[in-house]
């Protein structure tokens, strides 16, 4: 933050933002329910991943009902569109181009977060993987086009026969007919 903190007061309103910068604060002067000492957080997050071309009504009830549960954490709504529907579905691996939004939620148990945004599926057109740790293979389906897919899976076995890069959604581990 230091080059912000260092600009000149010509942005007197930001600076008035930033000026709790001007200090290091101890951790647990930044986050109210810290209990001192070290953080000591712990476990594997679980998110999903959901393109959508509209909110519709039924998407918002369903958006409502896994906000006011305690199954997330974390709710977004991301505006997509614009130069991102410009681009080909086929020219890249990402293949929710015609999506108006990108939506993504996480919490701490992946059972119960999946089942809550499976009941939701019906109101999403794909999903960004990356946003996503369900390793169903069906994701998958989900998160590419079919001739998307076919590419990537030659380009996979081209040029990584040994599967070294096999995080986020190993593309070598899962067959889907």
């Amino acid at each position: 933050m230091s080059p912000v903190i260092r600009q000149p007061e010509a942005n007197h309103h930001y600076w008035d933002f930033f000026a709790w910068f001007r200090e290091q604060v101890p951790y647990a002067g930044i986050l109210a329910n810290v209990q001192g000492g070290d953080h000591n957080g712990q476990g594997e997050p679980a998110s999903r991943s959901g393109s959508l071309e509209y909110i519709t009504p039924e998407f918002a009830v369903a958006a409502a009902r896994l906000i006011q549960s305690d199954v997330t954490y974390f709710f977004q709504i991301r505006s997509m569109g614009g130069a991102i529907s410009d681009v080909p579905v086929e020219a890249t691996a990402f293949g929710s181009r015609s999506a108006n939004f990108e939506v993504t939620a996480a919490g701490t148990d992946h059972e119960r977060l999946y089942e809550a945004w499976d009941s939701m599926h019906q109101c999403f057109s794909g999903l960004y993987l990356t946003l996503d740790t369900d390793q169903r293979p069906e994701r998958l389906q989900d998160a590419f086009p079919p001739k998307t897919l076919e590419r990537l899976r030659e380009l996979k076995s081209r040029y990584d026969p040994d599967n070294v890069f096999c995080d986020n959604f190993n593309l070598s581990k899962y067959q889907i007919d």
